[in-house]
């Protein structure tokens, strides 16, 4: 059995896009409702803070009406990182979570962030749930540019041209 590189990259599936795919397919009028939280979930639990209308923590299938008048075009994934904060409606303590996180939802004038807690029983066995917390996003923000690259996207230009521009001068 080999184990993978020192430094070698692991794909973890993000909690966002799996939200974000649901939710724009249920507002598209792709799947009904009643699949939605289900098909987000999984096998996880997942629950709801500060959803608008609520003073607890609720299920995810209670919060879901909150974003029922939203077009698809509305809900977006932002995955942003440290120096890379693309996507994100400006500075606050929604894009210091979102950053931090690696991972977050735009619903319109709402942001959402998962967060894993890890749990263990009194019989020991550990498990997981998983608590979307919501951010009012202010509306006067600063509008999200996703037209700029960020950093990965030009070391990843610079990198193609720097090794077009070896190739070319090989040649020579």
């Amino acid at each position: 059995m080999s184990l993978p590189a020192t430094g070698a990259a692991t794909l973890a599936p993000r909690r966002s896009s799996r939200f974000v795919a649901w939710v724009r397919a249920w507002r598209a009028g792709l799947v009904p409702f009643d699949e939605v939280a289900d098909e987000i979930a999984g096998d996880e639990e997942h629950m709801v803070a500060d959803a608008p209308g609520t003073w607890t923590d609720v299920p995810l299938r209670d919060a879901l009406p909150a974003l029922a008048k939203l077009t698809p075009d509305q809900i977006r994934l932002v995955l942003p990182a440290p120096g890379d904060p693309r996507g994100l409606p400006g500075p606050g303590d929604f894009a210091g979570a979102a950053l931090l996180a690696g991972e977050a939802v735009i619903a319109s004038g709402l942001g959402l962030i998962p967060e894993v807690r890890t749990h263990t029983s009194g019989s020991g066995m550990t498990f997981e749930t998983v608590l979307w917390r919501v951010y009012p996003l202010p509306t006067d923000a600063p509008a999200a540019s996703l037209a700029t690259p960020g950093a990965a996207e030009a070391e990843a230009e610079l990198a193609a041209a720097l090794a077009e521009t070896t190739a070319a001068l090989t040649r020579l």
